[in-house]
């Protein structure tokens, strides 16, 4: 929809979170510092960008901006499943999921709901603590 006279197909709004990465400077999904942490050493994992919903002068009293959350997966998987075992620090519960189908109704877990906010929050900077990746086994 046009949001002023003379300018067709505008839209207004939010872009919402964008993160940075730290090795090119430039926008891009999945980037967090440390890249490649310590196998079984625990970390904080680190976000910079724009727009990650830290307290600015619009929101300083509202405390919602801590409802952040992170989960790690591995890049062949949904964000709805189960966080492997090797990770620790981010915890996620599972809520059930009905959809009802041609077949009736079928039920899953959704691994959607995750807690430990950031230990930092700002517009730019997220920052969790207490995160451990174990290493895994590999198939040769």
């Amino acid at each position: 929809k046009a949001v002023g006279v003379g300018y067709k197909d505008w839209v207004g709004g939010d872009i919402g979170a964008m993160i940075i990465s730290h090795a090119t400077g430039q926008y891009a999904r999945g980037v967090f510092t440390p890249s490649s942490p310590t196998p079984g050493a625990t970390f904080d994992l680190e976000l910079t960008g724009t727009n990650l919903f830290g307290p600015n002068a619009e929101n300083a009293r509202d405390p919602t901006y801590w409802t952040q959350r992170i989960k790690l997966v591995k890049s062949t998987q949904s964000c709805k499943v189960e966080s492997p075992a090797s990770v620790t620090g981010l915890p996620c519960a599972p809520i059930a999921r009905r959809v009802r189908t041609d077949q009736g109704e079928v039920q899953d877990d959704l691994y959607t709901i995750c807690g430990k906010a950031p230990q930092v929050a700002s517009q730019t900077r997220l920052v969790f603590s207490g995160i451990r990746v174990a290493a895994e086994a590999q198939e040769v």
